[in-house]
Order: C-alpha cells, then sequence, then structure tokens
C-alpha cells in the first residue's frame, strides 16, 4: 500500500517541530494532528520522514538547534 496524500503545510511544520523536540516521528505524527484513515499511524511517521521536503526541514531545525548558544540564567 502506496501513502500518499497533499501536504499541509500546517501540520507538517507541527511534526518537524514536534520530531526535533521528542525524536519521535509517531509521536510527532499523532500530536500534529495528522488524519491517518485506512493507514497505520506508524506508515504515516515513515512515510512523512521518508519525504524529502519533511526530512530537509529536520535536518535544518536541527543544526538550528545545535548552534543555538545555551541561555545563561544569572
Amino acid at each position: 500500500m502506496t501513502i500518499n496524500f497533499a501536504p499541509n503545510p500546517d501540520t507538517d511544520e507541527m511534526f518537524v517541530k514536534i520530531y526535533i523536540q521528542t525524536g519521535d516521528a509517531l509521536d510527532a505524527c499523532i500530536r500534529a494532528g495528522y488524519m491517518t484513515y485506512g493507514y497505520e499511524a506508524r506508515a504515516v511517521a515513515d512515510y512523512l520522514l521518508d519525504r524529502p521536503d519533511i526530512a530537509l526541514a529536520i535536518k535544518a531545525g536541527q543544526a538550528q538547534k545545535r548552534t543555538r548558544a545555551p541561555v545563561e540564567i544569572t
């Protein structure tokens, strides 16, 4: 079964943000609100990770997260 549905910028962005925070694609898929009618949530999560635009956004977000200076509380 091939998964194919139209990209949704809002849920895609939410998926990327949650994935960067948690590292859990299944959790990010569910929390971002992807409706997975007819598909298992794990399959949708894997599909999202395989999408080139999502992979690029994750890579950019992780790089940005690594370069941020830690907040110093005095």
